[in-house]
């Protein structure tokens, strides 16, 4: 009817998919800072007159084919990732998650193997796996030879919706090695200090050890893999590990990176009752071996007199004292060869710590990097990115230069003429609106703000009136402005930065 050519080929590329986690487009926009955020004008359902379409027309131009223009820069190193190893697989793989990708290498090399496709398997509701350590799970002390018989008694029930639960016997254990009180569930080893700040000085250093491919290397090591898909499993995924630590030691960082897309997406899926590699045995025994391995290191660390100060996942951090530096490399050295597995030191001068998944540490200068960086975790520390909604990051710049170089709080956050850095977004079910003394406007579901000392009115959501959470004195800034505001309230981003700092238990005047 429109002269459309039936045969022309498309090349489509799904960005949702390629994006991490799941958000609107207009989240997305909002978290990198795309020029304009609005939604589409009219419900969807709408039938249109003509200037209506000539509304839609410009908003479809002018707003959200640039959102997603953003969004596709944004995410050029993923797609060509993709590209590289849809060339290499021979598979379409450009429109596929990190878990959709390692579902389709894996299961390609098992048909080039086997010559059949593999399937879903089908595990009932009330299936119950026991936990089976490695040989060379050893403790020294009471509380850990008990703690490992307690958990070697537990039954993990697969429950109807295909996962499985930490039992509740277990969710509520807490063993405490020295001074520090850890936490295990399928979920992974956690220490529980709470708001407590560590520095090192001419006697004491903190050192991070992180075991390299934890999870993938346990796997490897004690030959784990999905029944359902055979032995064979094991060998492909070894090759991927393996060519993927050669690609990161050879400094070829778009192989390493292709390559590492599979090797998590395969663990990542071990729990998902629609994946191919779904196996809650084998997540059991990965999980639980891995917090238990890291207790090992860190009974072993307290029973020489070195304090491990947190745990987390894959690694723990300890401070010891100067003198026994050459003791904890030698217990790491031990430990890397009674279990098998590669460590990573890194020396920090400052950890702050809210709690084990929220923290700064400031890592101490090396002949590499000469000058201070920090690293950050959690909700209230991480910087923005597509993972995470912006809030206020001139906060996190403040507190990096105030750690790594002594510069005051206040005197980064008034140099700072980049209005980005101010911008907090925040998805708003319903959608939010602004009610002002000139006018109320309705902003959409996914607003930005900076705070403002000439706010006027309040944001609020349209279905019920409440006030959207952390707004007050909240200015609505949907389009970027191409100057900086001179209303910013500085006051607001020097108390919140103090107050970041203060949580993670470090008092600032």
């Amino acid at each position: 009817k429109y002269k459309i050519k039936k045969n022309y080929k498309y090349r489509h590329i799904d960005l949702v998919e390629v994006a991490p986690l799941s958000a609107s487009l207009k989240i997305y926009a909002g978290r990198i800072h795309a020029p304009s955020l609005q939604d589409l004008p009219f419900h969807p359902s709408k039938i249109l007159n003509e200037k209506q379409i000539s509304i839609v027309r410009h908003y479809n131009l002018k707003k959200d084919l640039v959102s997603t223009a953003y969004l596709r820069a944004k995410l050029e190193p993923e797609l060509e990732l993709r590209a590289l190893l849809s060339t290499e697989y021979k598979l379409d793989l450009i429109s596929k998650s990190d878990a959709q990708i390692a579902e389709a290498l894996i299961a390609n090399e098992l048909k080039r193997m086997t010559m059949v496709w593999p399937k879903k398997p089908t595990i009932e509701p009330g299936t119950i796996h026991c936990y089976q350590p490695p040989h060379y799970l050893k403790y020294s002390t009471e509380i850990m030879k008990w703690t490992l018989n307690f958990i070697k008694s537990l039954k993990f029930e697969v429950q109807y919706d295909g996962k499985v639960y930490t039992p509740p016997t277990l969710e509520g254990l807490k063993i405490q090695l020295g001074n520090t009180v850890y936490k295990i569930g399928i979920g992974g080893l956690h220490s529980t200090e709470k708001s407590i700040a560590h520095f090192a000085d001419d006697n004491y250093k903190l050192f991070d050890i992180d075991a390299e491919s934890f999870y993938p290397w346990i796997i490897l090591n004690l030959g784990l893999f999905p029944k359902h898909l055979g032995r064979q499993v094991v060998e492909i995924y070894r090759s991927f590990v393996l060519r993927r630590l050669k690609a990161k030691h050879e400094g070829n960082k778009k192989v390493s990176d292709s390559l590492k897309i599979t090797i998590n997406g395969f663990f990542g899926k071990l729990g998902s009752a629609y994946s191919l590699f779904y196996s809650p045995e084998l997540l059991i025994q990965v999980t639980i071996t891995g917090q238990l391995l890291l207790l090992m290191l860190a009974e072993r660390f307290e029973l020489a007199g070195i304090p491990v100060i947190s745990g987390n996942t894959d690694g723990i951090v300890v401070k010891c004292h100067k003198d026994q530096i050459k003791l904890k490399d030698q217990i790491v050295k031990q430990w890397e060869i009674d279990c098998d597995f590669k460590t990573e030191t890194n020396e920090y001068s400052a950890l702050i710590n809210r709690d084990v998944n929220c923290y700064i540490a400031v890592k101490a200068p090396t002949q590499k990097l000469p000058k201070a960086t920090i690293k950050t975790k959690g909700n209230l520390f991480n910087r923005s990115g597509l993972s995470k909604n912006p809030t206020g990051e001139i906060c996190i710049d403040a507190i990096e230069s105030f750690l790594c170089d002594n510069v005051p709080i206040e005197e980064t956050v008034r140099a700072c003429t980049d209005i980005r850095k101010f911008i907090h977004v925040r998805k708003v079910d319903g959608g939010a609106v602004r009610l002002g003394s000139d006018c109320n406007e309705f902003l959409g579901k996914a607003i930005r703000w900076y705070y403002s000392t000439a706010s006027d009115g309040e944001l609020v959501y349209a279905k019920n009136g409440n006030r959207v959470p952390q707004s007050a004195g909240a200015k609505p800034i949907m389009d970027l402005p191409d100057s900086f505001p001179g209303d910013v309230d500085y006051e607001h981003y020097i108390a919140t930065a103090k107050k970041m700092l203060k949580v993670g238990g470090l008092l600032v005047a």
